[in-house]
């Protein structure tokens, strides 16, 4: 694993450093309110080559199921500020870039509407990319 991402793993906390990730993913692209299946199916097709990336044994589809049912709650938007946090101490810039291109992409499944450019560009100002 990458030193920087196991600092992250280090300092995650009550979250693992893969619901995190996977979670990061799923709120930026229903930040429109509609998390529809191509940004889902999206979302995948990242975590899972970073599952693989990091050498984890999380399952995918357990992962996503959790990260799902916290967002059909209440969004955990406490877990979403600490994981900006923790990334942008913790996560080189070219990491965090990786990880905004994936998000962009992964929200753009279905179209990148206009809230979801809105909420990546304070991302990307959070993470000091803009």
């Amino acid at each position: 694993m990458n030193p920087h991402m196991a600092k992250a793993a280090e300092n995650s906390g009550k979250y693992s450093l893969e619901y995190r990730l996977t979670h990061l993913f799923l709120f930026f692209a229903a930040s429109d309110g509609v998390l529809s299946e191509p940004e889902i199916t999206k979302t995948a097709v990242y975590i899972k080559a970073m599952l693989e990336k990091i050498g984890s044994k999380t399952d995918l589809k357990e992962l996503l199921l959790a990260c799902l049912e916290d967002m059909k709650n209440n969004g955990n938007v406490e877990a979403l500020k600490e994981t900006i946090g923790i990334f942008a101490q913790h996560m080189p810039v070219d990491i965090l870039k990786i990880i905004v291109s994936g998000i962009e992409d992964a929200a753009s499944a279905d179209g990148l509407s206009e809230k979801e450019a809105e909420t990546l560009a304070y991302l990307k100002t959070d993470w000091g990319l803009a």
